[in-house]
């Protein structure tokens, strides 16, 4: 990952930013799938209410 970014702050073409922004996506997403990051597509919230309100 550090050796990525050093590479972004150089002076890239178009297409290999793309390439190295795409690596290091990559990267996230493994990184948060090994640590287990990963949070649910979505919530679902119920609330009860108690009777007579």
């Amino acid at each position: 990952m550090r050796r990525l970014n050093t590479l972004l702050a150089s002076d890239l073409s178009t297409q290999d930013t793309v390439r190295v922004l795409n690596l290091l996506l990559s990267l996230e997403r493994e990184r948060v799938q090994l640590y287990g990051l990963r949070l649910p597509a979505s919530v679902v919230v119920s609330i009860e209410q108690a009777a007579g309100q």
